[in-house]
């Protein structure tokens, strides 16, 4: 028997931000702006102008954001949007870095899937100073190690896969050197440690994308 996808069989979780004009930005001036530029009572519909960057709220980075010949996301196909993932708890890692030693253990389930999303725990501070306070980010031996799996991407509930002050963006440049896709400022994701689900973070169809908003969701 064939399933839709509206049947009780499927459960889909939501795990982007909503855009706003306050949504965290480590940067000033960067925020959304969103206003109505045409309304019902004027001009007889609605009509929304909003003013992004490509890498505000939950959002895809493509290797073309720190690599110059590196691909955009224009040039990956849908498929690379989505797959098999498995979520990992990473909240308490010492001094805020991922080891090999937080990964080995997973390491069957990382085989079998196409992304790996990471419970960080950060996501509770969305919209406060504390969530640029210091979140776990990879060591360069636990980013190579998980390099080498064949994985689209990998995805976390905090503002970057590298540290605030990471001006070189190490983490960043492993993996997209290996076309490995990061998708950033996610939420919703402690309800899926330790659990395989499908996961798709499609971004907007736009020239030269070094990355985009995307309605990233799990799929179980």
């Amino acid at each position: 028997m064939k399933h839709k996808i509206t049947d009780a069989s499927f459960k889909i979780i939501d795990l982007s931000r909503t855009l706003s004009s306050d949504i965290s930005t480590f940067q000033q001036g960067v925020s959304p702006e969103i206003s109505l530029a045409h309304t019902i009572e004027k001009e007889g519909f609605n009509e929304t102008k909003i003013l992004l960057y490509s890498h505000n709220g939950t959002h895809i980075d493509a290797p073309y954001h720190v690599l110059k010949d590196g691909k955009s996301l224009d040039k990956l196909g849908l498929d690379y949007f989505m797959g098999d993932s498995f979520c990992i708890d990473v909240s308490n890692v010492k001094n805020n870095l991922i080891e090999i030693e937080n990964l080995i253990s997973f390491k069957d389930d990382i085989k079998k899937s196409d992304f790996l999303l990471l419970y960080t725990g950060r996501a509770k501070f969305w919209k406060t100073a504390k969530y640029f306070d210091p979140y776990p980010v990879f060591s360069k031996d636990a980013a190579q190690f998980l390099g080498d799996f064949s994985l689209k991407g990998i995805g976390i509930d905090a503002y970057s896969f590298d540290a605030i002050d990471a001006n070189a963006l190490p983490v960043h440049n492993v993996f997209l050197k290996k076309n490995i896709i990061l998708i950033e400022n996610l939420c919703n994701l402690k309800k899926l440690i330790n659990s395989h689900f499908i996961f798709c973070c499609f971004p907007l169809k736009f020239e030269n994308a070094d990355g985009s908003p995307t309605r990233a969701v799990a799929i179980i």
